[in-house]
C-alpha cells in the first residue's frame, strides 16, 4: 500500500513537471503525449496555460520595471532610472541569474546523476530554458526528480522568466520611442 501511495505520489509530481515545462514553453522534448487524448489535452488546455502564462509573464515584467524605476526615482538615484541604465540592470540580473541556474544544474547533475558537467553545458541549460528555447539536449531527468528538485527548478525558473521578462519590457519600451505613434491611423 505505501509503495501504491508513493508511486501515485511521483506520478503527480511528474505530471506537474511535464505540465510545467508545457505552460512555460520550455518543453524540453524529453517526454511527449503518445495517445490522441493526452495530445488533445496538450493542445487545448497546453494553448491556453500558455497563453495565460505568456500574459502574467509579460505583465509581471512590466509591473516589476515600473515598481523598480518608480523606487529609484523616490531614493534620489534618478540617474539609474534612465532606460538606458535599467537596460543593462535588467540585463545584468538576469545574466547573473543565469550563472546561478547553472551552478544549481551542475549541483543537481552532480548529485542526482553521479556525472560532472562542463560549465559552458550549465550555461547552455540555463539559457534554453529561460528563454523557453528548450532545445532538449540538457534537461532536468524526470525519473530522478525528487520534490524538492521541482520546486527548486520550477522556482529558479520562474524567477529567471521574470527577469528576462523585466529585460524585455525596458527594451521594448526604450525602442518604442523609436518609432513614431501610428495607433490613431491604425
Amino acid at each position: 500500500l505505501i509503495f501504491i501511495v508513493l508511486n501515485l505520489i511521483f506520478y503527480y509530481f511528474f505530471a506537474g513537471w511535464f505540465w510545467f515545462t508545457i505552460m512555460t514553453t520550455v518543453g524540453y522534448g524529453n517526454q511527449a503525449p503518445s495517445s490522441p487524448g493526452g495530445r488533445a489535452l496538450v493542445f487545448t488546455l497546453g494553448f491556453l496555460s500558455i497563453l495565460l502564462f505568456g500574459t502574467v509573464l509579460a505583465t509581471t515584467g512590466t509591473v516589476i520595471s515600473l515598481v523598480v524605476e518608480d523606487f529609484l526615482k523616490r531614493t534620489h538615484l534618478k540617474f539609474l532610472a534612465s532606460k538606458v541604465v535599467m537596460i543593462v540592470v535588467w540585463c545584468t540580473f538576469y545574466c547573473i541569474w543565469l550563472i546561478w541556474i547553472a551552478y544549481y544544474y551542475q549541483e543537481w547533475s552532480s548529485i542526482r546523476l553521479d556525472t560532472e558537467t562542463e560549465l559552458g553545458d550549465n550555461f547552455w541549460f540555463a539559457y534554453i530554458t529561460t528563454t523557453t528555447v528548450g532545445l532538449g539536449d540538457y534537461y532536468p531527468t524526470p525519473e530522478v526528480l525528487f520534490l524538492n528538485d521541482l520546486l527548486g527548478f520550477s522556482l529558479i525558473f520562474l524567477f529567471g522568466f521574470v527577469l528576462l521578462s523585466a529585460f524585455l519590457a525596458e527594451l521594448t519600451q526604450f525602442l518604442a520611442h523609436f518609432f513614431p505613434d501610428m495607433g490613431h491611423e491604425l
